[in-house]
């Protein structure tokens, strides 16, 4: 028997013991429920990449997306079905008022994230001949009583500079925005530049522009080490076998044991619950942080780490108080990373040079880098230098820090035009 036949007769052979349904025939054709193609096979077992991403969230296809318009080879590996990936709540909010508070390197940071969502969204679309449904009518933080909103004053008032540029809104002014605004609301603040989008769309979007691009997507396939072989890395898991010049770790959900042997220290990693009412006649002309509003009329509450009634639940309940008596017809659960100083880590392996970490506890936010800047920091159109508020020893003052980025920013915003470009 031909040696490469024999060795798909044997890979479908251990694939079917754990599979009820196969009909093997004499020329080796297979019907199994979550087997991959022949084709694929033949992909994972022999072909080489520029670039190789572990995880298929958000971070890691937005990085795909910008290192294949970079005309690099990229396979982006996943090990959850790609349906799991794909089933997200269908609001998502691009949320300039997070600023609020933050130490400047994050500011810094974000703007520039906020100052490139208009033109990542033109392109993607474009691109991947879909909707994202991304717009930016301005969004509302509500408070409850007159002492929050004060609070939140203080807190803006506190801050070096006026970032984000707020507006304040008394309830009067509120009730002639939202018909059908509750009288336990006190005032709000309101941001022009806030945004939100359809998170499913977003998700399919990336999926289609990176098939598109000719970018490999590999479900089911849980890394579980790299193999340095001298010229690349050989990516050993069960059922995969890729070797790619470059590595990068886009998801916080890899094994303590896989990332701390490639130098890189372990991170939390929390998930946020959100409930999504039935639908109702369309009242919110803007996104609320505590309460959202989908095009399909349905409502989004986000109540925290725990999933319990929060601040968020009664903040909505008084804004809406026909939301007591609405079904919650789904949970969501979104997963996303935490580090230690609740920046993002964009990182190069201390003991692999070629093998990175791209971490972000606000992956939204950042996509519009994670598919631009970031890229071009890791094919070596930046240098290291550019990223080092971001490693994992920040020991400079966040003053300091900020003042590197924005030191950068012309040189950012000169490659930015100059390689994404359609």
């Amino acid at each position: 028997m031909n040696p490469a036949l024999f060795s798909i007769y044997q890979y479908y052979t251990y694939c079917a013991r754990d599979c009820r349904q196969a009909v093997l025939s004499v020329h080796f054709q297979v019907k199994l429920t979550f087997i991959p193609s022949l084709t694929e096979i033949f992909m994972r077992a022999t072909h080489q990449y520029d670039f190789a991403i572990v995880g298929a969230g958000l971070t890691g296809v937005a990085l795909a997306y910008g290192l294949a318009r970079l005309g690099r080879s990229v396979v982006v590996l996943e090990r959850l079905e790609k349906s799991k990936i794909l089933n997200k709540p269908s609001h998502g909010l691009i949320w300039a008022q997070a600023n609020l508070g933050l130490p400047a390197v994050q500011r810094e940071w974000n703007n520039l994230a906020l100052s490139r969502w208009n033109e990542f969204d033109a392109q993607l679309c474009q691109i991947s001949a879909s909707t994202t449904h991304f717009e930016r009518p301005g969004g509302v933080w509500l408070a409850l009583d007159k002492l929050a909103l004060q609070g939140r004053q203080l807190q803006a008032e506190a801050g070096a500079n006026e970032d984000p540029e707020l507006e304040w809104l008394d309830t009067e002014t509120l009730k002639r925005l939202v018909h059908s605004l509750g009288d336990g609301i006190a005032g709000a603040s309101y941001c022009a530049d806030d945004g939100q989008l359809n998170l499913q769309l977003l998700h399919r979007s990336l999926s289609r522009a990176l098939s598109n691009l000719n970018v490999d997507q590999l479900f089911l396939s849980a890394v579980e080490r790299l193999q340095d072989t001298g010229d690349n890395y050989r990516i050993v898991g069960e059922g995969i076998n890729v070797c790619a010049n470059q590595v990068v770790l886009a998801t916080g959900g890899q094994s303590d044991e896989l990332v701390q042997s490639l130098g890189f220290e372990s991170l939390r990693t929390v998930i946020d619950t959100f409930w999504e009412t039935a639908q109702v006649r369309h009242f919110l002309p803007f996104p609320a942080w505590q309460l959202r509003q989908s095009r399909d009329g349905s409502l989004l509450i986000p109540v925290g780490e725990e999933g319990e009634r929060s601040e968020n639940w009664n903040t909505s309940l008084a804004a809406y108080p026909p939301l007591q008596q609405l079904d919650i017809r789904r949970h969501w659960h979104d997963t996303r990373c935490k580090t230690a100083n609740a920046l993002p880590r964009y990182q190069r392996s201390t003991t692999h040079s070629g093998v990175f970490r791209i971490a972000s506890p606000d992956s939204l936010l950042h996509c519009s880098l994670h598919s631009s800047l970031v890229p071009a920091w890791l094919v070596g159109k930046l240098p290291d230098k550019a990223m080092a508020p971001f490693t994992n020893n920040i020991t400079q003052d966040n003053e300091m820090a900020a003042s590197s980025i924005g030191g950068h920013v012309a040189e950012f915003s000169g490659l930015l035009h100059q390689n994404f470009e359609i």
